[in-house]
């Protein structure tokens, strides 16, 4: 159980940080406002995954 909750924690970094780095890159899109949003939108999801992994880490 604990693999699949660190596979989920994973997975949702990887997916939420590479799109926030994509929209955050883009271009097209390069204003202060814009970043903040993209950071927040895509940090806190972030912040989820890693609370998730670290806490299906096993205790050694």
């Amino acid at each position: 159980m604990r693999t699949f909750f660190r596979v989920l924690g994973i997975l949702i970094m990887v997916f939420t940080g590479g799109c926030s780095l994509f929209f955050v890159t883009a271009g097209g899109f390069s204003g202060v406002d814009f970043l903040g949003t993209a950071l927040l939108v895509g940090g806190v999801p972030f912040a989820v995954g890693l609370v998730i992994f670290l806490l299906a880490r096993p205790n050694d």
